[in-house]
């Protein structure tokens, strides 16, 4: 399956940052929480074994060797995925469909959605990405009846792709049905300790600086929940990346670095339990929301693009768009008040009933609940990761401090060679972040060539895209 890591096994947070390029939450921890449910569902004792892939075989290597070790170790390869078909994520698509297309056993694809402006249409993706979403699902279903899609929204896009709507199952984010007992309840009367979201996508703009300046006044107790590779890198190492601005909680000198209300999660579990501290959950980060609720703590999400609006509705989660989001006249509490979850608790035993018929059609065992996995869960709970939070920074001699500890670090590149007390999984032959012989992977040069040659390829896409946009938009034929 993929997925960076066993959630059965607990690893420290400089372990999960430097291990290899993608980290063991592929850069961002949104990704952890349907990781894990998958993990759940499918793991039958002495029945059903998951072993995760350690995001390998979306990596560049021989993809022959891969093929043929999945086709002769394994019953069905799981693909659960998020966003995917998006621009900064084709590479990835391509090289996962030219592993599919050379497997012999059933494959499923676990939910995946398109990335569009709430303002763009399907004429609006990119003929890349269009390209390399076809390709993908035309591989996965030559090994499956159908594949998972997280909404409506999606699945319109596949149809518009020219796929058959039989061919295509609305089953949300697995991760909302991790427990199926789950109930969300406002506990408290008055919102004290909030936690909130930002999304790097928009957090330069004027209205998520003023965001982020409101959540960070409106509660003293609130905190700012961090998900990306570059948070952790933050967090751990001090390490701040692109240009520095203080108006931006990328740096050692923003205020809720250096009051040190900043947190960061690297097991889907701790930060589960660790929301049912907070009284209310807001922000763009979609799962930062399901982490929310799954802790029983309530939620609002900023539905700025069409991923998060349809996992929303499907889910109903309760949103608002972002382009309706006026920081000035916000009023925490009243938005808090207006809240209510009965639609969203109604809808779990829903949502789980369409999940498992899909499982099911696939020819996959499942167990919603796992009493046994719940069982192993308990007792590696208290081995798992606390928060993370910022380095001390109160004096001349802190910071000093912190930029000898980023200089140690000497960035992400040098982190994932370590040597030393990395993560080891079984797709490395026990080998840490270093390839074992039997995977078989290219040699530096043979890597360098390939990427080159698909940088040059997707320059190539995009200038004809942009030239083909332009006539549209020149002859009103996108009108």
């Amino acid at each position: 399956m993929r997925a960076g890591k066993s959630p059965l096994v607990p690893i420290t947070p400089e372990q999960s940052l430097g291990a290899r390029e993608y980290t063991t939450f592929a850069s961002n921890t949104g990704n952890l929480l349907y990781f894990d449910a998958a993990f759940k569902h499918l793991s039958i004792a002495d029945e059903q074994e998951v072993t995760p892939d350690f995001l390998l075989t979306q990596g560049y290597n021989d993809k022959n060797a891969m093929a043929e070790r999945i086709n002769s170790e394994f019953d069905h390869f799981v693909i659960p995925l998020s966003d995917s078909f998006k621009p900064g994520f084709m590479d990835r698509l391509d090289l996962l469909a030219e592993l599919v297309e050379k497997l012999k056993i059933p494959v499923t694809l676990l939910s995946v959605s398109v990335k569009c402006r709430l303002n763009e249409t399907f004429a609006d993706v990119p003929d890349e990405v269009n390209r390399n979403a076809k390709r993908l699902v035309t591989a996965v279903l030559a090994h499956s009846p159908a594949v998972g899609v997280r909404g409506e929204i999606t699945r319109d896009y596949l149809m518009w792709l020219g796929f058959d709507s039989e061919q295509i199952t609305v089953i949300g984010c697995p991760s909302m049905t991790t427990f199926p007992q789950l109930k969300v309840v406002k506990r408290a009367k008055t919102v004290e300790k909030l936690g909130f979201s930002l999304h790097p996508s928009n957090l330069g703009t004027g209205k998520m600086v003023r965001f982020q300046d409101k959540m960070s006044s409106v509660c003293p107790n609130s905190q700012y929940i961090m998900q990306d590779t570059t948070d952790l890198a933050l967090l751990l190492w001090g390490a701040e990346f692109g240009m520095p601005d203080w108006n931006h909680p990328t740096s050692i000198h923003h205020p809720l670095y250096k009051e040190r209300r900043m947190r960061m999660y690297v097991d889907s579990r701790r930060w589960i339990a660790e929301m049912r501290n907070f009284d209310f959950i807001f922000g763009p980060r979609f799962h930062g929301c399901i982490a929310s609720v799954l802790g029983g703590t309530p939620a609002c999400n900023i539905a700025w693009d069409m991923r998060a609006l349809e996992l929303a509705r499907y889910h109903k989660m309760p949103y608002m768009l972002y382009k309706d989001l006026d920081v000035d006249k916000l009023n925490l509490q009243e938005l808090y008040d207006s809240l209510d979850f009965t639609e969203l608790n109604d809808n779990i035993a829903l949502n789980i009933a369409n999940y498992s018929a899909f499982l099911q059609k696939q020819g996959l065992q499942f167990s919603i609940d796992n009493p046994e996995f719940e069982a192993k869960m308990a007792e590696v709970f208290p081995l798992f990761a606390k928060p993370i939070v910022p380095l001390r920074n109160e004096s001349a001699d802190d910071e000093a401090l912190i930029n000898r500890l980023r200089w140690l670090w000497q960035g992400r590149k040098t982190d994932t060679l370590r040597r030393e007390a990395t993560y080891m999984n079984e797709w490395d032959g026990g080998v840490g972040n270093y390839p074992a012989p039997d995977m078989l992977w290219k040699t530096r040069a043979e890597m360098a060539e390939q990427r080159i040659s698909e940088l040059e390829r997707r320059m190539n896409d995009r200038v004809i895209d942009k030239i083909v946009r332009r006539l549209r938009r020149f002859s009103g034929a996108d009108r």
